[in-house]
């Protein structure tokens, strides 16, 4: 996994050939260019659903939590077969200057909200909600 705090998100490359975001909703949807819908299919990400994720992201945000939008990337290029630090392509992954190029074309799959409990020493989340559009 590599986190950007800059970025305000984290991608990790899963073993299935798929790179996985997570992070603030703005940051991960302004790199998205479409949404798959809870019957699977994926469409592009118009006007329309952008807006009616943004008012979920508020909605949730207005409960009092914190929200990550998460999305995918299949088609990773000389990353699809990485395999971890020690493959040729690594250093790409960690070079900031070339996140722009890696996470570009994502797909949105979803929103959680986070409920954050402070009153232990040791913050901990609890997972509270999971979007997901269905429609534009």
């Amino acid at each position: 996994m590599v986190v950007d705090t800059r970025l305000k998100q984290s991608v990790t490359m899963l073993s299935n050939r798929v790179g996985f975001w997570q992070g603030a909703a703005e940051c991960v949807l302004e790199r998205c260019s479409s949404v798959q819908l809870r019957d699977g299919s994926v469409v592009p990400l118009n006007a329309s659903f952008r807006e009616k994720i943004m008012a979920s992201v508020e909605k949730l945000a207005c409960q009092g939590l914190r929200v990550l939008a998460c999305a995918f990337k299949t088609d990773l290029g000389t990353l699809s077969n990485y395999t971890g630090p020690k493959h040729p392509a690594h250093q790409s992954l960690v070079a900031s200057e070339n996140y722009s190029a890696i996470e570009s074309e994502l797909t949105f799959v979803g929103l959680a909200g986070l409920q954050v409990q402070s009153f232990h020493p040791v913050s901990w989340h609890k997972l509270v909600l999971l979007y997901t559009p269905t429609k534009a």
